[in-house]
């Protein structure tokens, strides 16, 4: 059930009513919602919620146990249970056959096995969500066990945090320490709250529908189906519009997500602050999907020992991370080595700011100095990708080849795909303030005239979408 469907407005529109309807019996309205995000799962395929009421029960018993240990050892068992748990059903969907995969090439090409040889590949399909809500779970076993976090006793409310529908199928990805107090709070939804969910459903859909479908559809999908057709002007600037297609998609789903969290009085995290003006790689990922990047760096990072332990471990660190990074988002040989290459990157910036201090060296982010280190950021961030939205190696190898080709006209780019990339990158790198006062405006508006805006963005989103809403492209991982 996509956000950007009308199934999800009319399930929205149900879910409501009957949680307002309840809003004075507060654990029952907690229990429709609880149930409401079950069905919402198993939308996607109704035998995988046994997979997330598996990981519900194991670390919530698994919770209150650590917490009731009297010794370290005991406390451990438990952790390494909601662990192996959570890390097992992760691996086992979504590892198990690209390691077995990898294992069988190696086996054949050193002459051990032959072709024939049958391997015991599981082929099943990637549970929707299970990247999102096992990092969720753990996060909460972990917190628990450095008593940074108290068990929660109810169990319908674990459940609802573990499971509620707007951040279940591609976050944010939120701790039990923001959530569960909301939870807690007699429920409450105030005007400004809702007319700023209006807002942030209609700027989600609009990135979207309107700008990242289109240029899916009408350039990137043509330039990886087709490298060959197009001239190497041609990919780059189709390298540039995935960068943009890939941000309104996950940052218009992130949108969206807010938005429906607050129509029933919760607010979830904001999982993106213009990464594309980072002025390096390092602080892009500051910027992009930084619930992960706030996961990775407090339980990865900082156990690993951070900076901690001195600059050859720091540049370890810094490498295990980013592959963890690549590697969360699939299983693919792709997304290592897009792990690698950022990780590399990340490092060469970890190194000469470390030199610039040692050497007590100026700063300069201004003029163009900055436009030269966001330009360079974003370029590299862009091609890149090749490895993000590449099927194998061989497609992304393809591709960036095609880079270095010797035409360079842009011959098969129509006037529209230039509008849309000129109004996303206008938008991005305009002021913040800007889009801030529109939604000022827009909550300040009078009713009616909020109404006639989402009407208008719904039928114009329904003009410009296929027939079939175009999936979330995070949906995959």
């Amino acid at each position: 059930m996509a956000f950007n469907s009308l199934s999800y407005a009319i399930f929205l529109v149900v879910a409501f009513i009957l949680s307002w309807g309840l809003a004075r019996f507060r654990m029952l309205r907690l229990t429709m919602l609880l149930l409401a995000s079950w069905f919402f799962y198993m939308n996607a395929k109704a035998v995988y919620i046994l997979l997330i009421l598996g990981s519900t029960v194991v670390d919530y018993t698994c919770g209150i146990q650590i917490a009731e240990a009297k010794s370290k050892a005991r406390k451990k068992l438990f952790l390494t249970i909601s662990l192996v748990t959570n890390l097992g059903l992760l691996g086992t969907f979504k590892y198990y056959d690209f390691f077995l995969d990898s294992i069988r090439t190696v086996l054949i090409s050193m002459g051990w096995f032959d072709e024939s040889v049958a391997f015991p590949f599981l082929r099943a399909a990637l549970p929707v969500g299970i990247s999102f809500y096992t990092f969720q779970t753990m996060a909460y076993s972990i917190d628990i066990f450095r008593g940074d976090q108290q068990p929660i006793r109810n169990f319908v409310k674990f459940a609802l945090f573990v499971s509620f529908f707007p951040q279940l199928v591609a976050g944010p990805i939120v701790l039990a320490s923001h959530l569960i107090p909301q939870f807690e709070r007699p429920p409450q939804l105030t005007r400004r709250q809702l007319s700023e969910g209006i807002f942030l459903t209609i700027k989600g859909l609009i990135k979207k529908v309107a700008i990242a479908d289109f240029l899916g559809i009408n350039l990137v999908d043509r330039i990886y189906a087709r490298t060959g057709d197009f001239t190497s002007a041609e990919v780059l600037l189709g390298l540039f519009a995935y960068s943009m297609q890939i941000y309104c998609d996950f940052s218009g789903y992130t949108d969206l997500a807010r938005g429906s969290g607050k129509f029933f009085g919760y607010e979830l995290p904001i999982n993106f602050q213009r990464p594309y003006q980072a002025e390096s790689v390092a602080k892009f990922w500051r910027r992009w999907h930084m619930t992960l990047s706030l996961w990775v760096r407090h339980y990865i990072y900082f156990p690993l020992g951070g900076t901690r332990k001195g600059d050859t471990r720091a540049y370890m660190n810094i490498m295990v991370v980013l592959i963890v990074m690549g590697l969360w988002h699939g299983a693919n040989w792709t997304f290592f080595w897009y792990g690698v290459f950022h990780g590399f990157v990340v490092c060469v910036n970890r190194y000469h700011n470390q030199r610039r201090v040692r050497l007590k060296l100026a700063y300069d982010l201004t003029g163009w100095n900055l436009i030269w280190r966001v330009a360079f950021a974003f370029l590299f961030v862009s091609v890149a990708r090749v490895l993000f939205r590449g099927q194998n190696l061989d497609e992304a190898w393809r591709v960036f080849i095609a880079l270095f080709g010797p035409d360079w006209g842009l011959d098969h780019i129509h006037w529209k795909i230039w509008l849309v990339l000129a109004v996303s990158f206008a938008v991005h790198w305009s002021p913040k303030r800007w889009v801030d006062q529109a939604g000022y405006v827009f909550v300040a508006a009078p009713w009616p005239l909020q109404g006639i805006a989402l009407g208008i963005m719904t039928w114009w989103m329904v003009y410009l979408s296929n027939t079939q809403p175009v999936p979330f492209i995070y949906f995959a991982f």
